[in-house]
């Protein structure tokens, strides 16, 4: 129903001007325009609307360059020079320089910022500049594709001094005219943007909703241009319909539960083995997201650079999960899984999991989390014992560093494994491909063997768009991470 592409929209030759309107499932009050602290979908898509990555992601995940347009580094990749695109201004007028990269970098890294894992094999006190454009980087251990580490949202550049977020100055395709989080976003068009002619509208309007059935009204109601979520079952509904056009990537997010390993019931390996052998993955796919996705096997990044297909597809074996618990003492076991209709198909496959839980005699009581808190670190984020997200995975390196090096940014499941950290600095260290190739399996045998998430899904991202919006092309996201949703205009 789907090719391998996905679906767009009508496409054409560009029109300037007009406003889109964007309509999102938000995450309330915690909705911020700080790069360091985006964890949802919508600021994400707000931060590369006003800010530019080093790095940029195109379609199914591809790089291309962004700020920065050469990567060198030593033999042993322990020094790295960034050669970064002259000619960009920011939003105020100043130039884009070394010294930016610099303060970005070193801003990113403070402990409580989402992005810190990116930098941490930097000597951030060593950064030095050649001119005005080009960041010598010193390394505290060898990294042999640095630029793996500056592909995600948090890794956006700001302006050197920046302490103030409530409007910020970026050099990407808009600027910020009004944020109020959790309702309204309006921008206008940077046209000093460097990627000329880009952007072809002249405004943009991101809304914030909280409730499914009314995201998908105010498309039908005219109130919005675009959608994000259109959910699985109206998207299978309405493919072929006139009403709208619904798009949908083959570049969706890795779906995951996750399990914190470091206090009761899952420090015990045999526990979260047990999970995972619970969980009837395809079951999943077809019943929380309509059939829209692709089986994954507890490791991230299916499809990309270095991941391992080699190991066997893990599949539900109730039986083996019944033993492996009754050898934890954990027969009984009944645990909370904390959940939020922040993203589609979360809430849904909380409940279908529950459902298979059952087969092994385990009780999951699926509570219902406000969104605003269920993605803000001080309140719920990487503080539940058993809860979901959805992760978007440009390179194993970037996602395996924010999530499971011992204190990671985003280490939700507060895994602190010396062994791993050090397999995962030699993976990344590797500039031998062949090499890094083994180190990179022995990661993911690591992970598949004893980790803490059970990553059951790549599902496809389900947008939809009025008649009237073009440039949305089928391997493209809304909101985690393709710059090409600038491409965007109106007929």
């Amino acid at each position: 129903m789907v090719g391998p592409d996905g679906l767009g929209t009508k496409m054409g030759t560009p029109k300037p001007g007009g406003l889109l309107r964007i309509a999102m499932m938000g995450s309330g009050s915690s909705e911020t325009l700080n790069p360091q602290f985006v964890a949802s979908p919508i600021d994400a898509l707000r931060v590369y609307a006003v800010y530019d990555p080093l790095v940029r992601i195109g379609p199914n995940f591809t790089t291309e360059p962004g700020l920065a347009i050469k990567w060198d580094s030593n033999e042993d990749a322990t020094l790295w020079h960034i050669t970064l695109r002259e000619g960009v201004v920011w939003h105020d007028g100043k130039p884009f320089t070394a010294d930016d990269v610099i303060y970005s970098l070193r801003h990113m890294g403070d402990p409580s910022s989402l992005g810190s894992s990116s930098v941490e094999a930097i000597d951030l006190e060593g950064l030095s500049k050649s001119g005005d454009f080009v960041v010598n980087v010193p390394m505290n251990r060898p990294l042999a594709r640095l630029w793996e580490s500056f592909i995600e949202f948090n890794q956006v550049m700001i302006q050197d001094g920046t302490t103030d977020f409530s409007r910020p100055v970026g050099t990407g395709p808009f600027r910020v005219d009004e944020f109020k989080p959790g309702q309204i976003t309006t921008l206008s068009a940077n046209r000093d943007y460097w990627d000329q002619p880009k952007p072809y509208l002249d405004n943009l309007t991101i809304m914030s909703f909280n409730d499914q059935s009314a995201l998908e009204n105010a498309l039908l109601g005219q109130q919005a241009d675009v959608i994000s979520p259109l959910s699985y079952p109206t998207a299978r509904a309405n493919i072929k319909s006139e009403k709208y056009q619904v798009v949908a990537s083959q570049s969706g997010p890795n779906y995951v539960f996750y399990m914190r390993e470091d206090i009761p019931p899952f420090d015990d390996a045999r526990v979260r083995q047990a999970m995972r052998l619970i969980a009837d993955r395809q079951g999943l796919v077809n019943s929380a997201l309509g059939g829209f996705g692709v089986v994954m096997n507890d490791m991230f990044g299916k499809g990309l650079p270095f991941y391992d297909d080699a190991i066997p597809q893990r599949t539900q074996n109730i039986d083996k999960a019944k033993q492996l618990l009754a050898e934890a003492g954990m027969s009984d076991l009944q645990v909370t899984l904390q959940t939020s209709p922040a993203m589609q198909g979360v809430e849904e496959s909380a409940l279908a999991f529950a459902q298979q839980a059952r087969q092994a005699g385990v009780t999951i009581d699926v509570k219902k989390e406000p969104v605003a808190s269920y993605f803000d670190p001080s309140l719920l984020y990487g503080h539940m014992l058993l809860a979901q997200d959805c992760f978007p995975v440009s390179s194993l390196a970037s996602r395996y560093q924010q999530n499971l090096i011992s204190g990671a940014s985003v280490n939700v499941t507060h895994t602190n494994d010396p062994e791993l950290d050090a397999l995962l600095a030699r993976a990344t260290g590797e500039p031998d491909e062949a090499k890094a190739t083994d180190l990179w399996k022995q990661v993911q045998q690591k992970q598949f063997d004893s980790g803490a998430y059970i990553m059951w899904a790549a599902g496809l991202q389900t947008n939809a768009a009025s008649n009237n919006v073009r440039g949305i092309g089928p391997g493209w996201m809304l909101g985690l991470g393709d710059f090409r949703s600038f491409e965007w205009w109106i007929e």
